[in-house]
């Protein structure tokens, strides 16, 4: 029997099965994990436009001086795949880039507060349909009060998870927290004043969780994205949706990115057992 060329029986070529198929298996070996999309891509162009999709469906820009930056040019052929978006770059370059990002639906954007910039990211954003969202909202609105009008705005329409970066605010100049119609989900850093997390406690009864961040640690060893519980007590706040919490901050992000128990699983599973011991 031959065992040469296209009679091999270990002899397979592309044309044994229909692109669409071969796009299927790329696409569900490439999903298990980011580098396995990497991998993949370097198989062929046919395998790299196969695992385009999982390669770059969370993008991250880190702000060490090394990092690579794309340009427009990158963004316009590959942004449509972001879904997940890590920004710590310069903020000037990221509002041209994001028209090539139609499909983001988790954003964090963690620049310097003092950004007086910031609030030209206002029209980029306002064409998303954001569930994520972690940005300092003062500076994003040029450090005027986030309104009722604000909290209509269709970039807040689907958003469930809010990551509020600086929290030194009183609620006046944030009552439109409290309207905005499917958050779920927020989280302070801990100089939050007692006021907001009473009040958010006392008017928005869709919030599953309130996130009070004691601390944020870097990534050391193994301990990439840990959570854990730390007290925290205020005089005149009986909550069980507020949680205290200390994370890996980078490193939670990318876990929840990935479909993994990020700090809002765990606050979660913190809050149910919590309703759990005071109903035995």
């Amino acid at each position: 029997m031959s065992t040469s060329g296209s009679h091999h029986p270990l002899h397979v070529t592309m044309d044994i099965l229909p692109p669409e198929i071969w796009q299927e298996i790329v696409e569900i070996s490439a999903s298990s994990s980011s580098r396995q999309a990497a991998q993949l891509s370097v198989v062929s162009s046919f395998f790299y436009r196969c695992a385009r999709p999982i390669l770059f469906r969370i993008f991250i820009c880190r702000n060490y001086p090394e990092t690579f930056v794309p340009d427009a040019t990158w963004f316009e052929a590959n942004g449509k795949y972001i879904r997940h978006l890590l920004w710590r770059q310069s903020i000037q370059q990221l509002p041209p880039l994001l028209s090539f990002c139609p499909n983001i639906e988790n954003m964090a954007i963690w620049v310097n507060s003092n950004s007086n910039v910031i609030p030209a990211l206002l029209p980029a954003l306002s064409n998303l349909r954001l569930r994520r969202l972690s940005i300092n909202i003062y500076a994003l609105y040029s450090d005027t009060p986030f309104t009722i009008a604000h909290a209509r705005e269709p970039m807040f329409q689907n958003l469930t998870h809010l990551d509020v970066l600086n929290s030194c605010f009183t609620w006046d100049l944030f009552q439109g927290f409290a309207e905005l119609p499917r958050l779920t989900h927020i989280t302070f850093s801990d100089n939050v004043a007692d006021v907001i997390i009473q009040n958010l406690s006392q008017k928005c009864d869709g919030l599953r969780v309130i996130i009070v961040l004691e601390s944020l640690e870097h990534e050391t060893g193994d301990t990439k994205g840990f959570v854990r519980e730390t007290e925290y007590f205020r005089a005149g706040i009986d909550d069980p949706r507020v949680v205290g919490l200390t994370c890996e901050y980078e490193g939670d992000w990318e876990l929840g990115a990935e479909g993994k128990d990020d700090m809002w699983v765990k606050a979660e599973e913190i809050v149910d057992k919590r309703r759990a011991a005071k109903s035995i």
